[in-house]
Order: structure tokens, then sequence, then C-alpha cells
């Protein structure tokens, strides 16, 4: 099994995992008075680090969107944007996860050398 590999479904797997509870969040607070929603955004960092095999990875980061209000009292949640993240976020995630269990398996009928 190839380690770079695991390091990166894991570091994968934890963006996702961070960006689903700032989504959460960003819901929990859709009528709070002058709530930023918060974004998670790794996939870039991600990429260029699989591309100079710069090991090991940077950890993902929440950060505030201080750029636009949507309402007259400066909460920029867009509940429709937050519901679609949510499901990309979720599909990615189990995509990821279906891989992981695969290299497992993978790994587990190699060491029982197909045996069960």
């Amino acid at each position: 099994m190839n380690a770079e590999v695991d390091r990166v479904i894991d570091a994968a797997l934890k963006g996702l995992s961070l960006r689903q509870r700032a989504i959460a969040s960003n819901l929990a607070n859709v009528d709070t008075p002058g709530y930023k929603a918060l974004r998670v955004r790794f996939e870039d960092k991600l990429r260029q680090a699989i591309r100079n095999r710069d090991y090991p990875l940077e950890a993902p980061r929440v950060e505030v969107d201080g750029s636009t209000a949507m309402r007259n009292d400066g909460n920029n949640v867009d509940v429709d944007e937050q519901l679609v993240l949510l499901n990309d976020t979720v599909l990615r995630y189990s995509a990821l996860i279906q891989v992981m269990n695969r290299r497992l398996a993978l790994l587990r009928t190699v060491i029982t050398e197909g045996r069960r």
C-alpha cells in the first residue's frame, strides 16, 4: 500500500469533515444578525501538495467569508448554496470512504493470502 495515497485520502477526509461542520454552523446561524458564513477551502492546496509531493500535508482551515452581506442585518448565509455544498461534501466523503474501504479490503486479502 502506498503511504502517500493514504495520507492524501486522510487529508481529504479531514477537509471534508471540517467543511461539513462549517456548513452545519452556517445553517444553524442562518437567522443570526451579523453572522458571516464559514468556508473551508483545501482542494487547491491538496492538489498542489500532491503535484509537488510535499508531505506532510497542510491541515485545512476554516475561513470567515466577510466579503458579502446577503441581508440588511449583515448575515451572508445563502441557505440554497449551503445545501448544495452539504450535498457535494457528503457525496465526496462517501466516495473517499468507499476508496479507503477497498484499500483496506485489498490489504486484508494480502495479509491473509486470500483466505478468510
